[in-house]
């Protein structure tokens, strides 16, 4: 996707389902290294990935929240991805 400035108006479907699939990655990422996944900190990696404005990238996680959109899962403190349809992220991908 361009790193340009994007607003949600811009986008098609799928370039929000994608994004939208993007903040389970992010989370599963930042907590794998040992990180805290807030919404604040997902929302900084979704705004320097596709020049999203605070109040975009926010809906995103919103939106990941209120549909309980998690790709992963906690066990034993290990996280562990869990997606049979995509493969596990690559923290490089993202910055992390």
């Amino acid at each position: 996707m361009d790193r340009g400035m994007m607003t949600l108006q811009e986008m098609t479907d799928a370039q929000f389902s994608a994004i939208l699939s993007e903040v389970s990655e992010i989370q599963y990422l930042i907590i794998k290294v040992g990180g805290i996944a807030t919404k604040s900190r997902v929302e900084d990696v979704l705004m320097t990935q596709h020049g999203l404005d605070r109040s975009d990238a926010h809906t995103f996680t919103n939106c990941a929240e209120s549909r309980n959109i998690r790709d992963f899962y906690i066990s034993d403190d290990r996280v562990i991805w869990a997606c049979k349809s995509r493969p596990e992220p690559i923290a490089s991908k993202y910055g992390l």
